[in-house]
């Protein structure tokens, strides 16, 4: 009987030393945790609203805009705590003042500084834009978005032949269709015409002056018919200023040729 009181009684030491570990263990875990989160937040506090200078700022992903070109558009005046630039408005100034697509920005604790990454956007067309005070001058990107000259002139870029007339922001699709199927058409285009009406024509170096019709109707289909036809065309008939293709009808395409040739 003796003997079993005396197992029980260690086996309560045993639980209670056990329990007496298991709460050390768990304060032990608090006071590191707690000590961890207490040096974070030092850290956070300290290195989120230290100034940071331009040489802590990183710029990636682009070929064409410096960070100082960069710190100028964002009109940020450095030295600047890390914690008082807000990512979104740094952002929405960026696009709206620098040639490029997209922005991400990354703010560092360890060490402080801020990483922004950009994405180019590279002229590829000339292009003009009717307004209510007159006629607008800038350039497009591939997809046929707007670019002040301004904006434009912070970005190196080879010669540019194309001229976009007429441009509206409902025709961006289309002529990034046109921008994406150029080298299809096998003369080199000089010219993409928007008309009041909504009418396409094209101007090539090769075949003249092609009327497409209406832009909003089988337009990857009239351009394809642009490139057959401009691969069976005789030599004779090609680089002859003043001919005129109309296009409006791909499966009958008609051919108005200058009068000297007629």
């Amino acid at each position: 009987m003796s003997f079993s009181k005396d197992k029980k009684n260690k086996k309560r030491i045993e639980k209670s030393f056990h329990q007496t570990k298991s709460q050390l263990i768990y304060l032990w875990q608090i006071v590191v945790y707690s000590s961890i989160s207490a040096v974070l937040g030092w850290l956070l506090i300290r290195n989120g609203w230290s100034p940071i200078n331009i040489k802590q700022l990183t710029v990636i992903g682009t070929s064409n805009i410096t960070t100082e070109k960069l710190v100028k558009a964002s009109e940020i005046s450095l030295p600047i705590p890390l914690f008082s630039i807000d990512p979104k408005q740094l952002e929405a100034s960026l696009l709206k003042k620098l040639p490029i697509s997209s922005v991400l920005i990354r703010r560092h604790l360890l060490p402080p500084g801020l990483e922004i990454e950009v994405k180019d956007k590279q002229p590829v067309a000339h292009a003009i834009r009717w307004r209510p005070e007159g006629i607008e001058k800038g350039m497009l990107d591939d997809q046929g978005q707007w670019m002040s000259l301004k904006v434009a002139s912070l970005s190196a870029f080879p010669p540019i032949d194309l001229v976009v007339e007429g441009w509206m922001d409902s025709h961006r699709e289309k002529i990034a269709l046109v921008f994406e199927q150029r080298k299809q058409l096998g003369s080199p285009l000089q010219k993409i015409i928007f008309n009041p009406n909504g009418e396409l024509s094209l101007l090539s170096k090769g075949l003249g002056l092609i009327h497409l019709g209406d832009s909003n109707d089988q337009l990857k289909k009239k351009l394809k018919t642009v490139a057959d036809l401009n691969r069976a065309m005789p030599a004779i008939f090609r680089n002859k200023k003043g001919t005129v293709i109309d296009m409006s009808d791909p499966s009958k395409p008609e051919m108005q040729l200058p009068q000297s040739q007629n």
